[in-house]
C-alpha cells in the first residue's frame, strides 16, 4: 500500500499546475489529468481573501516528505495550493513562494488601509 501511497503522491505533485496572477490578484492550482479533478478540484484564491499562509510538513513515511503549500481565508478555511519537496532546490522555492505570499497578504492590508 505504501508503494502505491508514493506512486500516486509523485503523480499528483508532478501534475499540478501553480499560478499567481497580479493582473487579476489571485492564486490557483489545477491538476492537468482530468481524472484527478473529479478528486483534487481546482482551487483559486483572490489575494484580498487570503489571511495566513503556512509550508505544513507531510510524509508518507521518512522517505517520502514534502511541504503543502497551504492559504487560510479570512474565515479561517485552509485551502490546499501545492506541494514542494522537501529536497534543494525546491525547498528553497517553497520558501520564497511562502514570502511572497506574505509580502501579498501585507501589500493587500496596506491598500484596504489606504481606501479606508
Amino acid at each position: 500500500m505504501l508503494i502505491l501511497l508514493n506512486d500516486f503522491y509523485k503523480l499528483l505533485r508532478g501534475n499540478t499546475i501553480f499560478t499567481i496572477n497580479f493582473k487579476e490578484k489571485s492564486i490557483s492550482s489545477d491538476n492537468v489529468l482530468s481524472i484527478l479533478k473529479k478528486i483534487f478540484p481546482s482551487n483559486k484564491v483572490s489575494f484580498f481573501e487570503i489571511a495566513k499562509v503556512e509550508l505544513q510538513e507531510k510524509s508518507i513515511s521518512w522517505r517520502q516528505q514534502w511541504y503543502q503549500l497551504v492559504v487560510f481565508d479570512k474565515d479561517s478555511n485552509s485551502i490546499v495550493l501545492t506541494d514542494f519537496s522537501k529536497v534543494y532546490p525546491e525547498s528553497l522555492i517553497a520558501s520564497k513562494v511562502k514570502f511572497l505570499i506574505e509580502v501579498i497578504i501585507w501589500a493587500e492590508i496596506q491598500n484596504t488601509n489606504l481606501t479606508v
